[in-house]
């Protein structure tokens, strides 16, 4: 009967000074301590006998306990360290949505589907928030300061960085991204408004970049093999611009130059440097065309706004 049944049991090695004691309700293990000259934990029983609780205290003051739910699932634990400083996690028992108090104020929150989704939000005291997240391998790392400036970074599950990006607090920055191929682009910009997007190919070398400044003028620049520049065009604010390609030495080709009234010329260049042809066209209807040769000698015919024409 109830009158028999044990209310507490316990044995001990005087050796080692440990040893173990049992509590009962009823008959039924409640809890029991295990202890010995590291420590102690006692461990709490559901009335079916399941696991409702652990706490630990080692004899260097550190600890940590722990709380279960009926299944047995984590709902509660807490870590302390040897200052008494404790970290406490509470679990959700139906989202498992974990969310951890540090001693210094750091507040972290994870989640996560069980299926290789997961995030984890911490809220720094300083300000700083910080969000990881791994999407079935591809994990995302974002940090946000205060002061406004940040980072965010993307590894493909190879591990290699797909895309980073920073934030300055007064609002510059850059970005890259890279193909999986090797090639990408990066992307820098000033807290002016000016930026400058570069195109690079798989084997690092340039491709294209592209420059905007403050001002709005627009520069860019076409590379080809060797990182040889091909082609470059400035727009600039006022309207007029500046269009040319080169040949694989580096020379120009051609150029076109318009101005801000739609006038230009249009000047092409032999290989060798040395001959070459241009046209010009004014506002008024004039203009005129001509070259050069290889010997020094030049022509040129001149188009007035009366429509006649003069021939050197």
């Amino acid at each position: 009967d109830a009158a028999n049944r044990p209310i507490s049991s316990g044995t001990l090695d005087t050796a080692t000074n440990s040893g173990a004691t049992r509590n009962y309700t009823n008959g039924i293990l409640a809890s029991q301590t295990a202890f010995g000259p590291g420590g102690a934990t006692t461990t709490t029983y559901n009335a079916d006998g399941t696991v409702s609780g652990a706490t630990t205290v080692n004899s260097d003051n550190t600890g940590r306990s722990v709380r279960y739910d009926a299944s047995v699932n984590t709902i509660y634990k807490t870590s302390t360290d040897a200052a008494g400083a404790v970290t406490i996690t509470t679990i959700d028992p139906a989202t498992r949505v974990e969310a951890t108090q540090y001693p210094d104020g750091t507040l972290s929150t994870k989640t996560a589907d069980g299926y290789g989704y997961s995030s984890v939000s911490t809220m720094r005291p300083d300000g700083t928030m910080e969000i990881v997240t791994d999407y079935y391998g591809t994990v995302t790392a974002a940090t946000s300061r205060a002061d406004g400036s940040g980072t965010v970074t993307t590894t493909g599950q190879d591990g290699v960085v797909t895309y980073a990006a920073t934030t300055n607090p007064d609002g510059s920055g850059g970005t890259v991204s890279y193909n999986p191929d090797g090639s990408g682009t990066t992307t820098s910009y000033g807290a002016d408004g000016s930026n400058t997007i570069t195109g690079f190919n798989g084997d690092g070398s340039l491709a294209r970049v592209v420059t905007t400044g403050a001002d709005g003028a627009l520069n860019i620049a076409n590379y080809g093999a060797n990182n040889a520049i091909s082609s470059t065009a400035v727009s600039y604010a006022d309207g007029s611009g500046l269009t040319t390609t080169y040949y694989a030495s580096g020379a120009p080709q051609e150029q076109w130059f318009t101005n801000a009234d739609g006038t230009g010329s249009h000047t092409t260049y032999g290989a060798d440097g040395a001959t070459g042809s241009f046209e010009v066209n004014n506002a008024d209807g004039s203009g005129s065309t001509g070259g050069y040769n290889a010997g020094g000698g030049s022509y040129a015919a001149v188009r007035n706004a009366d429509g006649s024409r003069n021939q050197t």
